[in-house]
């Protein structure tokens, strides 16, 4: 069955159950990869890399074809579920997966990721204190973000199609809106630069979640020309989501007990709630040996 809808976003490579095996836009039989962990206390470099030959002799020869490990080290490294994580490596943050990368949002949803991991996984030794320290920490760094904020951090990239494409009378209507903006006829899927504001575009269903808020998204240079107040609650909001969905927090703990802290403290205070089942915790800094487990 094939069925056309409207929507804006990223669009994922499609995959076969169980196997989950795809053909790319080129007619290449593709799979995706995958890792292991290898973890030692105290590791030594030369006897882990013979460790690793050891496992590659031996998949080699259960396969038949040459199977190889990349090998990666990382100060610091978390695992939450389907395959998202975050390393830190040179003081360098890393987020891997769908959830935490927000390829959809304002560079800032990442910045304040980047740098709440940065402070919290040094001193978060246990899942317990890693969530707490995220409910500690990340008002702080939001706020702070915010009162040393460039405009370019807020800007959303979309791409729009023109208004005829669309059977949502409402995207339709926002595309109108926005060509009577710019002036200008869209004939072809564009990119274009948004901030979300306060006021909404003309002639549109005036609606706004922390997930889509596109019908208060206007052109920059409209935004920028026109002094207009920009939305910063909503984009905190948005960065609260972000981090709710990362780590499987609900709203009343993540949110707003977080707007309570002014200061950051030295030693991390363990707030306790429930976890939800499917959330993965792994936790590695050297000399402790990695352990990863589901938790419940």
């Amino acid at each position: 069955k094939k069925e056309e809808i409207d929507y804006e976003g990223y669009v994922y490579d499609l995959e076969v159950d169980i196997d989950n095996n795809f053909i790319d836009a080129t007619g290449v039989l593709l799979h995706n990869t995958d890792g292991a962990e290898f973890v030692k206390d105290a590791p030594d470099a030369k006897d882990f890399a013979t460790v690793v030959a050891e496992v590659e002799d031996y998949w080699n020869k259960q396969f038949g074809y040459p199977i190889s490990f990349d090998i990666e080290h990382h100060a610091h490294k978390v695992y939450l579920a389907h395959k998202n994580y975050v390393t830190i490596k040179d003081n360098k943050v890393k987020l891997t997966g769908a959830t935490l990368h927000a390829s959809d949002k304002p560079n800032i949803a990442e910045a304040v990721m980047k740098e709440l991991m940065l402070k919290i996984l040094p001193i978060s030794n246990t899942k317990d204190e890693f969530l707490s320290n995220i409910r500690q920490y990340a008002s702080k760094i939001i706020n702070d973000k915010f009162n040393n904020i460039n405009i370019k951090d807020l800007v959303m990239i979309s791409s729009i199609k023109p208004a005829n494409t669309y059977q949502n009378q409402n995207y339709k209507a926002r595309v109108e809106a926005i060509e009577s903006l710019l002036k200008n006829r869209i004939i072809f899927p564009t990119k274009i630069e948004f901030l979300v504001t306060k006021k909404p575009l003309e002639n549109v269903i005036a609606r706004k979640t922390d997930a889509d808020p596109v019908s208060y998204m206007w052109p920059r240079n409209i935004v920028e020309e026109n002094h207009m107040e920009i939305d910063v609650e909503w984009y905190k909001n948005m960065i609260y989501s972000y981090i709710d969905s990362a780590f499987k927090l609900d709203k009343a703990s993540s949110r707003y007990a977080m707007k309570s802290l002014s200061e950051f403290g030295e030693t991390p205070v363990e707030k306790k709630s429930e976890e939800p089942k499917e959330l993965k915790f792994a936790y590695a800094k050297p000399g402790v040996k990695l352990s990863q487990k589901r938790l419940f």
